[in-house]
């Protein structure tokens, strides 16, 4: 956003970046041939979005082809991240892996290339490069597959739910269970929620609200829907009301459901107090490009996460970023400018 205003680009051309970003910083990943993010020696959150930042960022400046490879090796050098930001009871840190330190590092490259600093040829395939590096089993061919021919962007997910990512389809389930069952929480007996076992570690039982299972569980139920302030108040988890529902709530890992496609699947029963079971299976998480959210969720999610700004500042902003025209990147920066200043940052 800060290259497109100082270079005065257009909102097409921002959004062009931003879809090559997508394809550059998944390609960086798949490159790298990890079975697995959880097997990973490195973080492939902080690898993917680094080169993400430098391909979006390069476009805007309108880096020619030298350039380009000179920006990847800049940003190849500043490549880091490990994976124990999982171990950060804040996600805190898990925050400046994910992207501050990439938006940063992909900065200071583009920068770099564009005054004048040189580098090796090839840094990404080259010998000693990022994928000898890096890699586990390298393919630099997924660097280019299909490149303009196939969106990363169309294959993204954007959460509907600020929680832990396994925890997504439960809640959606709880919603649809709510939503046209209409039965009166006082008089659930049980609740249990089965989740892939691959992944049910993740959430069971801890300490912070946004990740735990058992306590957004029994929240929702409670409080009919969650929002950001709600999910992530750990007050709320001394609730007598939460805590009374919690305790009749069980949960237990499935490994035919870590099986499963797509993945992230849960299947939630909630018993009444007459023997009446309601049962959901959340096959498509909402927000995947399988079961997308719609703009005005989009819109109500943003709503949810600005809620200490100026109400007038925050319609504005959700207006000029749904509205289908060829927007005025100043007048975006403007109001992100006047969101900072009302928040004091």
């Amino acid at each position: 956003l800060a290259f497109a205003d100082r270079e005065a680009r257009t909102a097409s051309e921002l959004l062009q970046a931003i879809v090559l970003g997508y394809d550059v910083g998944a390609r960086a990943v798949l490159a790298l041939g990890y079975d697995s993010p959880r097997t990973a020696r490195f973080s492939t959150h902080s690898l993917g979005t680094l080169f993400g930042a430098v391909a979006a960022g390069g476009a805007l400046l309108g880096l020619d082809p030298r350039q380009t490879e000179i920006t990847l090796s800049y940003a190849a050098q500043q490549a880091s991240g490990l994976p124990y930001w999982n171990r950060d009871p804040d996600h805190i840190e898990k925050s400046f892996v994910f992207g501050a330190n990439s938006a940063r590092n992909a900065v200071h490259a583009a920068l770099l290339a564009q005054a004048g600093f040189t580098s090796p040829r090839q840094p990404l395939t080259g010998e000693r490069g990022f994928l000898d590096a890096f890699a586990e089993r390298p393919d630099p061919s997924a660097l280019t597959d299909e490149l303009g021919v196939r969106f990363e962007i169309e294959r993204a997910s954007l959460k509907k739910w600020c929680v832990g990512s396994p925890i997504q389809s439960v809640l959606d389930g709880l919603e649809v269970l709510l939503a046209g069952e209409g039965f009166d929480v006082q008089r659930i007996a049980s609740v249990h929620v089965e989740m892939p076992a691959d992944r049910f570690h993740i959430t069971d039982n801890r300490d912070m609200p946004a990740v735990c299972l058992q306590h957004l569980v029994a929240l929702m139920l409670v409080r009919g829907t969650l929002t950001y302030a709600t999910i992530h108040d750990e007050t709320l988890m001394r609730d007598p009301a939460v805590l009374s529902l919690r305790a009749r709530i069980t949960t237990a890992p499935s490994q035919a459901l870590a099986q499963a496609r797509p993945e992230r699947q849960s299947i939630v029963r909630i018993v009444l107090d007459d023997g009446s079971e309601h049962r959901h299976h959340g096959r498509n998480v909402r927000g995947t490009p399988d079961n997308p959210m719609t703009p005005p969720e989009v819109a109500t999610k943003a709503r949810q996460l600005l809620t200490d700004q100026e109400p007038a500042t925050v319609e504005a902003l959700i207006g000029l970023c749904l509205d289908e025209a060829d927007f005025d990147i100043a007048r975006l920066v403007s109001l992100c400018r006047v969101a900072e200043d009302e928040d004091d940052c």
